[in-house]
């Protein structure tokens, strides 16, 4: 099983080490589920995710990147970062179609604008996957369980499920939470060997639905794209412990609304922190360039941020 701590799924962050990070995400004691506790959480100090492990400056979803996200740089805690954040998908075969498969840590569907190869990762053999360098960095693709292990283990991962394996002409969907399942089976049965702390996050409702079923009491974190209300649905209908929202989402601060990866997004009114608080949720956005946008965001009370670069909250 995957680490759950002996707690509720809704207590709150006391502090930004590691250590207290375990208190809130998941970790390995089983425990029963309580959804009952709808308590505002407690102001602390906000988390910083190494977005694909800082891809700002080290090659992304790598070895390399994790160590050096981990260990490559001056702060006030023991790590160079609170959280690991890293991107799955399956290698050498399709898992909803029954092949054999192995998942790693990469972004793309497709090997070409990352690496020196080409194609669905899914629709190249493993080892050809393993093999492939992430743009001229000397680095290959990672399995899971080797990204896994190169993380100390008071580092807590935000992993995304980014794809379950389906190509445009398949027979079958995303949305189907049957698809995700021996996917999700196998990413958690590597994780289960592991010491540290998860959140499982994912833009797809199915992946996460697939999640909750195999293991309830694992946290989970919806990412939300082009709007807040449909967003918000999804949050409630999963009960996430997490809201991961593009940071033009955030009200009271100088970006909501601005374009970012939208033109003119033009979302609704809503104050996601505050909403998100008042549900007992925590609202980590993504992503992150600058220092000035991590301090706005702070001020909003956003509860973390997903960032490129490890100095944004120094």
């Amino acid at each position: 099983m995957v680490r759950i701590p002996d707690i509720c799924r809704r207590t709150v962050l006391k502090s930004t080490s590691a250590a207290a990070l375990g208190s809130i995400v998941g970790t390995a004691a089983g425990r029963e589920n309580d959804h009952s506790s709808t308590e505002p959480p407690i102001a602390s100090p906000p988390i910083l995710a190494a977005h694909r492990g800082y891809r700002g400056l080290y090659p992304q979803n790598t070895i390399a990147a994790v160590q050096q996200a981990a260990y490559g740089g001056p702060r006030s805690h023991e790590y160079n970062t609170d959280m690991m954040e890293c991107d799955l998908v399956p290698a050498g075969g399709k898992p909803w179609k029954g092949e054999d498969f192995e998942i790693v840590v990469f972004h793309d569907d497709k090997l070409d604008d990352l690496t020196d190869e080409s194609g669905y990762v899914w629709e190249n053999d493993v080892q050809t996957v393993l093999n492939a360098e992430i743009r001229d960095s000397g680095q290959t693709i990672p399995r899971l369980d080797e990204f896994v292990e190169a993380t100390p283990d008071s580092i807590p991962l935000d992993i995304e499920w980014k794809a379950a394996g389906v190509s445009p002409d398949d027979d079958a969907s995303e949305s189907d939470v049957e698809t995700w399942d021996p996917f999700t089976e196998q990413a958690l049965e590597v994780l289960s060997h592991h010491e540290n702390d998860v959140i499982i996050q994912s833009f797809q409702k199915a992946a996460l639905q697939s999640v909750r079923n195999a293991d309830s009491s694992i946290p989970i974190a919806y990412l939300l794209w082009d709007s807040i209300e449909d967003g918000l649905s999804v949050v409630r209908d999963l009960d996430a412990e997490y809201i991961q929202p593009p940071y033009n989402m955030i009200m009271n601060t100088p970006f909501f609304n601005e374009d970012y990866y939208l033109e003119d997004p033009d979302f609704a009114e809503i104050d996601l922190v505050e909403t998100a608080h008042e549900e007992g949720r925590k609202v980590i956005p993504y992503t992150i360039t600058t220092w000035h946008q991590a301090e706005k965001l702070v001020e909003a009370g956003v509860d973390g941020i997903i960032a490129d670069y490890p100095g944004v909250l120094d």
